[in-house]
Formats: C-alpha cells, sequence, structure tokens
C-alpha cells in the first residue's frame, strides 16, 4: 500500500477483511476517511464502536436465508429454479467513507 498512489477507498466483503485492511492501512499512515475511504460488508455492531465508525453495505441475512431454503426445497421438488436471486441492500455511510475534499477548499466527500 506504500504506492497506493490514486486509490480513493477500498470495499471489504468480510469483517476479517475490513480489519485487516485498516491495520494495513494505520501502519502504512494512512487516515482511514480522510486519505482512504473504507467500506465494510454485513453492518456489524463493531463498526460503530471503530475509531472512525466504518461505513457499510446492510443486508437482510435472514431475508437472504428464507430464499436460499426455499429455492432449495423446490429444487429438491424437482421445480424449476432461478439461477440467481436479488435481495436489497443499503449503503451505511459513516466516517471511514468521508474522504478529505482537497479540491474545494474543505468539506469532504463521500468515496
Amino acid at each position: 500500500m506504500r504506492e497506493r498512489g490514486g486509490t480513493l477507498g477500498v470495499f471489504c466483503t468480510t469483517n476479517a477483511a475490513t480489519i485487516g485492511c485498516i491495520f494495513l492501512l494505520k501502519a502504512e499512515g494512512a487516515a482511514i476517511g480522510p486519505d482512504v475511504g473504507v467500506i465494510g460488508y454485513d453492518d456489524s455492531d463493531w463498526m460503530l464502536l471503530s475509531q472512525p465508525t466504518i461505513s457499510a453495505v446492510r443486508t437482510d441475512p435472514e431475508l437472504i436465508g428464507r430464499r436460499a431454503a426455499k429455492m432449495l426445497l423446490d429444487l429438491l421438488a424437482g421445480r424449476a429454479v432461478a439461477e440467481s436471486a436479488q435481495a436489497p441492500v443499503q449503503l451505511i455511510v459513516r466516517e471511514s467513507s468521508l474522504l478529505r475534499d482537497n479540491s474545494s477548499g474543505g468539506g469532504g466527500r463521500a468515496f
């Protein structure tokens, strides 16, 4: 990451990746949020306790589980099953994705 150049941010798909990314960026001297944005996935409670607080994609694991179970039961019963399914998500913007905006003389912008 020493040569991160134009990297605006990182999207992490697991809690372990999010935590590892934050540790790596901090070890390299980057300020999470102002220098490099970090967005995690699943909006775990710990993301509110982190400094800075971590932006995340919030999902509905119960809904995803119900849909997956129905697809599996339909498949086992010999019924046609869609190849994919969608579930709603929500982006929760917190401090970790508010980049410093040097081009406009101050303020911030979301990564």
